[in-house]
């Protein structure tokens, strides 16, 4: 190698190396917060997740992945929040965004709203909306926290990546994650709980995401429904959930799918969800986009009737 390209590659190393130590300065400066005063304020532990988010896009992705560990509600985040995941690694514009056009290494979130959120049918307390403003979108997009002892934390994420215009112009979401029938039909699912926990308008944002097309008003009707009125169906899908605990015994900010097996039908994946209210597994079928995800085109066996919950007995 010539000597000048010597010092350039040296020159390439060194400012990637004062990035990341720019980056964890401003992690050193913020994370004590975190686990002081502001975990009280559910909108100041929102501001500080997105800094940590930054300082793994851009910065030390260590660090900011210990900082999430000490912000999430669950230590198996990685796992149940598989479209945050994915987008850590795959789509760092998306929180980027939320630096509203400065640059992340010196940016502060900015908290738009926050909403308080009774949750009676679970035992996860009460939900703390806050919504942030983004520049990838005209209305800010929430995060929701609830309380692990005195401390308030992260526990559903996806929505912030739901709803944001790319750069590129893409007119869908660009649903990072979704490219395996469980990530798919994990979306769907994060998608009726957070309706049936309270916040309709989200949920179905969420749901109709995951589907490849705008389903058809009859087919859409009949889904509502059973969301409204027969929720122990999609609770069944929760890995954890019993029929003997009411089907309510897991977090449903916080939860796995299992996937048991799957048929290529031509430009379609059919794939079977394990169900704790059925003696065999669900079918659903997707189909692959140009960009390589999946979305969902039938799934009405998803709402299907599941084993009712057994009467009390005296």
């Amino acid at each position: 190698m010539a000597p000048s390209a010597t010092r350039e590659a040296k020159q390439i190393v060194l400012v990637r190396h004062m990035a990341v130590t720019l980056f964890a300065g401003v992690l050193a400066g913020w994370l004590p917060s975190s686990a002081g005063a502001a975990a009280g304020d559910p909108g100041e532990v929102a501001k500080d997740f997105v800094k940590a988010c930054w300082t793994v896009t851009h910065g030390d992705a260590a660090a900011g992945r210990q900082a999430l560990d000490g912000l999430m509600a669950a230590p198996n985040w990685a796992t149940t929040q598989l479209v945050f995941e994915a987008a850590l690694k795959e789509s760092p514009w998306m929180f980027d965004s939320y630096a509203n056009g400065a640059d992340p290494a010196t940016a502060e979130p900015t908290v738009a709203d926050t909403e308080m959120m009774a949750v009676p049918l679970f035992d996860i307390g009460e939900l703390a909306k806050v919504s942030l403003t983004t520049s990838a979108s005209g209305t800010p997009r929430p995060v929701y926290l609830r309380k692990v002892g005195d401390d308030w934390k992260v526990a559903i994420v996806t929505p912030l990546c739901i709803g944001l215009t790319a750069a590129d112009g893409n007119p869908r979401d660009d649903l990072v994650a979704t490219s395996t029938p469980e990530g798919v039909i994990h979306l769907l699912l994060e998608g009726c709980y957070l309706f049936i926990l309270g916040d309709q308008k989200e949920g179905e944002r969420l749901c109709r995401a995951a589907l490849v097309d705008p389903p058809s008003e009859t087919s859409w009707v009949r889904f509502v429904s059973c969301l409204k009125e027969k929720q122990i169906i999609f609770y069944s899908y929760a890995q954890g959930s019993t029929n003997e605990g009411q089907y309510v015994n897991f977090d449903p900010t916080s939860f796995t799918v299992k996937i048991t097996r799957t048929e290529k039908l031509g430009e379609e994946i059919k794939a079977f969800i394990a169900s704790s209210g059925a003696d065999n597994p669900r079918p659903f079928r997707s189909k692959v986009t140009p960009r390589g995800q999946l979305r969902i085109v039938e799934w009405s066996s998803i709402y299907v009737d599941v084993k009712p919950v057994p009467k009390a007995t005296w």
